[in-house]
């Protein structure tokens, strides 16, 4: 739950901003000491957490590095991941060693003096984090929010990453019991201000004259002078939604975000409603509907969810084939630029072989060339060059040139197009989601954890029995953002979402309850062999969904 455990309804609201006018500089120092600040604390907790498994090893008869005597694998246990336990346990011998390992791992927590020796490790952890976050230099609201961030982090599996400024940041401001919208409008806070909006710009009927109206200015503050005055960031930004008038600004932040070669910057505010502003006008809608979320490709686009109300309407939302064109131009240009990138490199390895004497600044930094598959390298090596000059490089120098000039432009095409598409994605499944909100009063879907899909091995790839072609369209249809978008409309719109066991919502026909497993499962229609009933395989989903939740309904009363 934002903001204390206290259950609140909270909105995010998103909005463009131009270059900065006013603290530009200044902003960046900031993101660049929030980054200094998030690393710190990173480097305290990975010590920390080293002390804590010294501890935890010696209360550990077994070795943490396994030799298994079966399948001769070498490994360490605490180093392994989901995926890689999984190849580990088709091993007897490894199965047993990670089992026995955990078991004395986890009786290693409970023995006293261990727990006492853990108390005070935390302790000093958080007395060592304090005196990190006030030597920072950081506005109050800064160093508050990254380090309520590193907290929220230890939590969560895996290792803490260091960040680096390179790409971007953000500052942040926030308001611990809340600040009124008016207030930020009428420019009494010396936090957070915004130009007042004209009355036009979201009622007028034409577009022309509403986005004109639109375009407003935002200060927030990033840090204080040495009199306690305020230090403003200034951007030009445009309100495209309207903040809710009776709402509170809990948080404000401004974010820089690197697109190819530049720079994009944004406004997100996050607004607090009252329970009065919530209009759920549930009278006016009613039914349930079930919606089987999954990615298929289809003659005219790639289904990514399947649904079917109470009502017996049902329907399918589609990426169309011109989304998914475009995301197959993005990887082609990524394509040619590999291919054009290593042509470059290979040539330059060549002409360095036949060269004779050469700077000694160019050969350190080729000294590596033949291994690099990094496009910036070689694109540093040609702005450098660019200004240092000699004698016998003109024609290879044209050739490097000539290649970062079309690789810059292919690169700003590819993200700039990337970045375009994904945005349109997003815009339909919210406009997707919004619409279910508008109809129905009960969303039911699968309770089924989209992340098992998506998980990864420790060595970068995917899961073994997963094809390439197959992983491709998960990344394309991106489902776990279309699942957030309606369940974040559920809960803004006040919908009751039922989630329902995946087990046998496919391979269960719904006419007649027969459980079957389908000859090719990648087929759309399937033909029950007890029925002989055929139905899209989604629909049938579906309608298992809607059956399972009225048969709930009705055992609830």
């Amino acid at each position: 739950m934002p903001f204390g455990n206290k259950a609140r309804n909270v909105m995010t609201y998103e909005f463009g901003c131009l270059e900065p006018t006013e603290g530009k500089r200044k902003a960046i120092e900031v993101m660049r000491m929030r980054t200094q600040l998030w690393n710190k604390l990173v480097e305290l907790h990975q010590g920390h957490l080293a002390e804590q498994e010294k501890m935890l090893e010696a209360n550990i008869s077994l070795p943490k590095e396994c030799q298994c005597p079966e399948c001769a694998a070498i490994f360490r246990v605490t180093e392994l991941d989901k995926s890689e336990i999984v190849k580990r346990n088709k091993c007897p011998s490894c199965k047993a060693y990670i089992k026995e390992y955990r078991a004395q791992r986890k009786a290693a927590f409970q023995i006293e003096s261990v727990k006492e020796a853990l108390a005070l490790l935390e302790k000093q952890e958080y007395e060592e984090h304090k005196a990190i976050y006030k030597e920072s230099g950081l506005y109050w609201g800064n160093y508050l929010d990254v380090t309520n961030a590193w907290q929220v982090a230890k939590k969560r599996p895996g290792k803490l990453r260091f960040h680096s400024s390179r790409d971007g940041g953000k500052v942040h401001v926030q308001w611990p019991k809340g600040m009124k919208v008016a207030d930020a409008f009428d420019h009494t806070s010396n936090v957070l201000r915004l130009n007042p909006i004209a009355p036009e710009a979201y009622h007028d009927p034409q577009r022309c004259v509403r986005r004109k109206a639109q375009h407003s200015v935002v200060s927030i503050r990033i840090a204080s002078t040495e009199d306690k005055k305020p230090v403003w960031l200034t951007l030009p930004c445009v309100l495209h939604r309207p903040l809710p008038e009776n709402g509170l600004i809990r948080s404000a932040d401004v974010l820089r975000e690197r697109v190819a070669t530049h720079w994009r910057w944004k406004l997100i505010i996050v607004v607090e409603t009252q329970p009065d502003a919530v209009t759920v006008t549930k009278s006016e809608k009613s039914g349930a509907i079930a919606i089987d979320i999954g990615w298929r490709k289809r003659p005219d686009g790639l289904r990514v969810c399947y649904w079917s109300d109470t009502f017996g309407r049902q329907g399918e939302l589609l990426l169309s084939n011109y989304f998914l064109t475009g995301l197959g131009k993005v990887d082609s240009i990524k394509s040619k630029r590999d291919l054009d990138f290593n042509e470059a490199r290979d040539l330059l390895v060549a002409w360095k072989k036949k060269a004779g004497s050469l700077p000694e600044w160019f050969s350190d930094r080729t000294k590596t060339l033949s291994q690099w598959k990094a496009t910036a390298k070689l694109a540093s090596l040609a702005i450098f060059w660019r200004n240092n000059r000699f004698e016998g490089d003109d024609d290879i120098f044209q050739v490097i040139e000539k290649w970062r000039w079309h690789d810059k432009h292919h690169y700003e095409y590819q993200v700039n197009l990337n970045d375009r598409l994904i945005r349109q994605r997003r815009e339909q499944y919210r406009i997707f989601a919004a619409q279910i909100a508008e109809k129905y009063d009960t969303v039911v879907l699968e309770n089924f954890d989209l992340r098992e899909v998506t998980r990864r091995s420790k060595n970068g790839g995917i899961a073994d029995d997963v094809p390439d072609a197959v992983n491709k369209q998960r990344q394309r249809a991106g489902v776990s953002i279309l699942r957030l978008a309606i369940l974040n409309s559920c809960k803004r719109n006040g919908l009751v979402v039922e989630k329902i066991e995946a087990a046998h919502t496919t391979d269960k026909c719904y006419i007649c309850g027969h459980i079957f497993k389908a000859d090719e499962p990648e087929k759309l229609i399937y033909t029950c062999p007890k029925c002989n009933k055929s139905y899209d395989q989604d629909y049938n989903a579906c309608r298992n969904l809607l059956k399972e939740y009225a048969n709930r309904k009705l055992a609830d009363g």
